[in-house]
């Protein structure tokens, strides 16, 4: 994947970096009209609350996870031709096994996401921001109309609700993480 590096400042941050792909990642491109999720960002702390939602993908290791799902798919196919002479397609087995397993890692990601952007001084709640714009994207793309069970991600509205659901435990994070401490200096000794 080819990345290029924008600089873009926020109403509270001197330089902020954005990483823009020029190319959408699988499984699930932007929705029609739009560049892709980052377009929708408007403060830095909704791309603390984007950029967090990816890093808890990498923590909770869901890419190993989908590695180990796609080898047991494989074994069920081989075992299902070579014990019963009975040739399955992948693809109804991936949806059997990858939707529902896709829509629980990126709750389990939102959630690990907002706790991170708490704990790093950012506002939790900005990632219900951010999904309810991407939202209102969907609908006007018409995206409203796919069923749940058919999507890589969980509906939207659903997330919002899920991140609305955490204000408390994320808030409580904040409080805990000194944010109104100086963290460069802290850090630093500056």
């Amino acid at each position: 994947m080819h990345c290029f590096l924008v600089w873009f400042p926020f109403e509270h941050a001197h330089n902020t970096l954005t990483i823009r792909s020029q190319f959408p990642s699988p499984p699930s491109p932007p929705p029609p009209g739009s560049q892709g999720l980052l377009d929708l960002v408007s403060s830095e702390d909704e791309l603390a609350a984007v950029l967090a939602h990816e890093v808890a993908h990498i923590l909770a290791r869901h890419a190993a996870e989908r590695m180990t799902q796609g080898s047991v798919v494989e074994l069920i196919r081989m075992i299902a031709y070579l014990g019963f002479g009975i040739p399955l397609f992948s693809g109804p087995l991936h949806a059997l096994f990858f939707l529902p397993n896709s829509r629980a890692a990126e709750t389990e990601a939102d959630t690990i996401g907002v706790q991170l952007a708490a704990r790093a001084c950012y506002d939790p709640m900005a990632a219900a921001k951010v999904f309810r714009k991407l939202g209102e994207v969907e609908k006007r793309a018409g995206m409203g109309q796919v069923p749940e069970f058919l999507r890589t991600h969980p509906c939207s509205d659903r997330r919002v609700d899920n991140i609305r659901s955490l204000a408390g435990k994320a808030n409580m994070i904040k409080e805990d993480s000194n944010c109104d401490e100086d963290a460069f200096g802290r850090w630093f000794g500056g």
